[in-house]
């Protein structure tokens, strides 16, 4: 694989917690996307306050959330509509981004991110140690 057809998105806390730790493999998104691959998630500097009142994310809305920091990577693997029958993570009336193959990252890689779309990481994050084992790691699975 190569490191320069992985993309990044950024996602407020708790989920993008949610995604590295947990079992959230949908990122719900008002937009589809024609992209398959790799995808470093990116925990955004905003954190979701509607997160309080979802159960499946309780677990990590008082742990450490890191902001600003790339903490895991995934497969984007499959994008569809809502059907009413994805995962409990799906939202209704929302895209559903099927992430597969999540590799959390041993610590997290600080960066200060961009919008909320789809964006070319930077050669540096690309680069770095912990992000190349992570990306192979998720080609393989």
């Amino acid at each position: 694989m190569t490191t320069h057809s992985a993309r990044a998105l950024t996602v407020p806390q708790p989920w993008a917690s949610c995604i590295a730790h947990g079992t959230k493999r949908v990122l719900n998104r008002p937009q589809p996307t024609d992209y398959r691959g790799p995808i470093l998630i990116h925990a955004g500097h905003t954190t979701d306050h509607r997160a309080w009142n979802a159960p499946l994310a309780r677990p990590f809305v008082r742990r450490p959330q890191p902001a600003a920091a790339i903490v895991s990577v995934a497969w984007l693997n499959d994008c569809h509509a809502y059907d009413g029958y994805c995962t409990l993570w799906s939202g209704r009336g929302l895209w559903h981004w099927r992430l597969t193959n999540v590799t959390p990252l041993p610590k997290p890689v600080p960066w200060s991110g961009t919008s909320d779309h789809l964006w070319l990481p930077p050669a540096p994050l690309l680069t770095n140690p912990r992000i190349v084992d992570a990306l192979e790691t998720t080609a393989r699975a």
